[in-house]
C-alpha cells in the first residue's frame, strides 16, 4: 500500500539533512504528527504520489486504505 523510505531532499531538507519520504502504491490516507504532537500531515494518497517531509523526531505515522 505505502512505502516509506529515509531520503535526503534539497527541497524538504531538516537540519540533518534528512527527509522521510512516502511513495503510495495504492490510493490511501496518512497522518504524520511530530514529537511536538503538530500534525505535519492528513491527507490522501494517490497510487503512485510521492510526498515527503521532515519534523522533529520521534515522528508518528497512521496508514490506511482508502474507502
Amino acid at each position: 500500500m505505502l512505502q516509506a523510505h529515509r531520503h535526503a531532499d534539497h527541497a524538504l531538507r531538516d537540519p540533518r539533512g534528512q527527509a522521510l519520504v512516502f511513495v503510495a502504491r495504492e490510493e490511501c490516507w496518512i497522518t504524520v504528527t511530530d514529537s511536538a504532537g503538530k500534525q505535519l500531515l492528513r491527507r490522501s494518497l494517490l497510487a503512485g504520489e510521492t510526498v515527503a517531509l521532515s519534523g522533529a523526531l520521534p515522528l508518528s505515522v497512521v496508514v490506511g486504505r482508502a474507502a
